[in-house]
């Protein structure tokens, strides 16, 4: 199990086990805090009684470790934030720890004296932790390949695992592919005690969006729009400080848009020295961002390196994406994700990221007063008059659309049907799905609703923006960046997701966050007054992959052999007549429906491996 994660920890290998109680750690280590062997894991408490594996950093283990000194003496072996972690676990217990920490963190402490296992996982999902019973073993690992390496590990695929994963391109926690395989939940830690010995654990929420938000807007926001912008500034430096903090390089993934374009700012701006910053870019018009990017490194004096991804590169890297992400995960921008941090990986060993500033600042399109909400609400309000009457009235007959145009009015449909409309978190999965109806001939049912953080009484874009939190970035955004990065030994830090900047983001009135038309408007605000006001009046086009291009082009043979109608039927449960259909439109030209073929490929490519 230890040597299948040696990508994520190429700098050393650590084991502890206690062979009476038959329990036993096994850690890999990506040296980033105190190199030398005072950092080595499985550490064991001062005081004998904790053992801990700990994959991540806590950036303010300065803070910690002066709070710890200011209770009692403590002698440091070194200076490791893990050595610091643990100290706090001892003094404090783990909960409390927690809450001190801000960081990303995957945690398994066992307490000898207690009998007691416990595993953890950062507010936001950024480190990942999976668990599950195997045989009479309780097995828990950072990816499903080092669960797959024990003898009683069978793979039979988790159907509804498998329907949530079409209509969402990836598989949300807790979830997994496999059957009896779950994950850890973003600010979850569980208890498994040796004594009940039950797979079933004892949970505990250390950290929501949920109570952090209702603190947040009970708190009222002071000096208006101009102060808000400084405090964010004020918060983004503390965050990038304490994530620029390392042993190793540090670099910026800049890809031209404004997340990135503030932390590289910031970053350049706090540094003692130059930072490095990379960025990939696509030859297809429409979907490169990179002249953007250089023109920025440019102006801040940035070392900078960039990548362009073309045919060659799309064919080599992915036959590889199904074993680097482990479990089937549809979302194309990790092909340009996992060049990038090749490249990176040959400069520094630590990137900062702009993840998370669409998520807490209104960045997504959705998010804006769209005429799928105006609808949505006039329908409510009128009581769920039948969608499909509304569009004869319009005008609108299905019968003469194309296959494209079809989907889309019947997508359209059930946003607007009663049954949906009057839930919002079945409008959200309706409104953010991949396939309306999914290839799986043995579902077909009501479409499961998303779970998320309740939020009540706040408004529609602040409950999207939640529900993204709760799902879409853990599940998708993070997953995609953390395999991408750890598959050749890179660390990927998100200055947006730290908590005590999220907040206050919270807090703030929507208008400072969007107009009609455009979101993060106090941090195009900000980037204005940093950089210059060029960069913030571009529009937002995301790190999106041209796979509808490819999948015509340099992908075709190898998506044709996974769509084969042979490879489709070995499953039994997909609809091959369905996706065969769309990938002949597909391949005329008429349609696209990359997004949706996308999720079968990688499937297929992840069940054959």
């Amino acid at each position: 199990m230890r040597a299948a994660l040696n990508h994520r920890g190429p700098d050393g290998q650590g084991f502890w086990d206690d062979g009476e109680v038959g329990i036993a750690l096994a850690h890999t280590r990506l040296a980033i805090l105190d190199l030398s062997a005072a950092g080595h894991q499985p550490m064991v408490s001062p005081n004998g009684r904790y053992v801990l594996s700990f994959n991540g950093e806590i950036y303010n283990s300065v803070e910690v470790r002066l709070a710890l000194e200011r209770e009692r003496r403590v002698d440091w072996r070194g200076h490791s934030d893990t050595e610091v972690l643990l100290r706090a676990i001892q003094e404090w217990g783990l909960e409390r720890a927690l809450k001190k920490s801000v960081g990303m963190f995957a945690v398994a402490v066992w307490d000898q004296e207690g009998r007691q296992l416990s595993l953890a996982r950062d507010r936001f999902g950024e480190k990942p932790l999976l668990y599950g019973r195997l045989g009479g073993d309780i097995v828990f690992a950072s990816e499903l390949r080092a669960i797959e390496q024990h003898p009683a590990y069978e793979r039979k695929i988790d159907l509804q695992a498998m329907e949530l994963f079409f209509r969402r391109g990836y598989i949300p926690a807790p979830l997994s592919a496999v059957e009896g395989i779950r994950k850890v939940l973003p600010g979850q830690i569980l208890r498994f005690s040796s004594e009940v010995g039950e797979l079933d654990p004892a949970r505990t929420i250390y950290w929501n969006l949920d109570h952090a938000v209702g603190r947040a807007r009970s708190t009222d926001v002071r000096g208006g729009f101009i102060e808000s912008r400084n405090q964010i500034r004020r918060l983004l430096e503390r965050a990038i400080r304490g994530q620029l903090h390392a042993d190793v390089p540090v670099g910026v993934l800049l890809s031209g848009g404004i997340d990135s374009s503030l932390v590289a700012a910031i970053a350049q701006g706090v540094s003692l020295s130059s930072v490095r910053t990379f960025t990939i870019g696509f030859d297809e018009a429409g979907f490169d961002e990179g002249h953007q990017a250089r023109a920025l490194a440019k102006q801040l004096g940035t070392e900078h390196q960039d990548l362009y991804l073309d045919a060659t590169s799309v064919r080599d890297l992915v036959p590889e994406l199904a074993a680097t992400y482990d479990e089937p995960f549809a979302d194309p921008s990790a092909l340009p994700t996992l060049l990038l941090s090749r490249l990176v990986r040959g400069y520094v060993t630590v990137a900062l990221s702009g993840d998370g500033g669409d998520e807490s600042f209104c960045g997504y399109q959705r998010y804006l007063g769209s005429r799928v909400r105006q609808m949505w609400v006039m329908n409510r309000a009128l009581g769920g008059f039948p969608s499909r009457s509304l569009f004869r009235s319009m005008g609108i007959a299905e019968s003469v659309l194309s296959s494209a145009r079809r989907e889309k009015l019947r997508r359209l449909s059930a946003l607007l049907d009663a049954e949906v409309s009057n839930n919002f978190e079945s409008f959200y999965t309706w409104y953010t799905a991949k396939w309306l109806r999914s290839p799986i001939q043995s579902g077909g049912g009501p479409l499961p609703a998303t779970a998320g953080p309740p939020l009540a009484g706040i408004d529609f874009e602040r409950r999207m923006m939640a529900l993204d939190t709760a799902s879409y970035l853990p599940d998708d955004i993070l997953v995609k960046v953390d395999r991408a990065a750890m598959s050749v030994g890179l660390e990927t830090r998100a200055p947006f997701l730290d908590h005590r900047l999220v907040e206050f983001a919270w807090g703030l009135p929507l208008h400072y966050l969007r107009t009609a038309d455009k979101g993060k408007l106090i941090l195009r605000d900000l980037l204005d007054e940093l950089v210059g006001g060029r960069l913030s009046r571009l529009p937002k086009k995301g790190f999106s992959a041209p796979i509808a291009t490819w999948l015509r082009g340099p992908l075709r043979d190898w998506a044709e052999d996974l769509l084969a109608v042979g490879r489709l039927d070995d499953h039994g449960w997909l609809d091959s007549a369905e996706v065969r259909r769309r990938w002949q439109e597909h391949l005329s030209g008429t349609v696209d429906w990359s997004e949706s073929l996308w999720g079968v490929l990688m499937l297929n490519s992840w069940a054959s491996k």
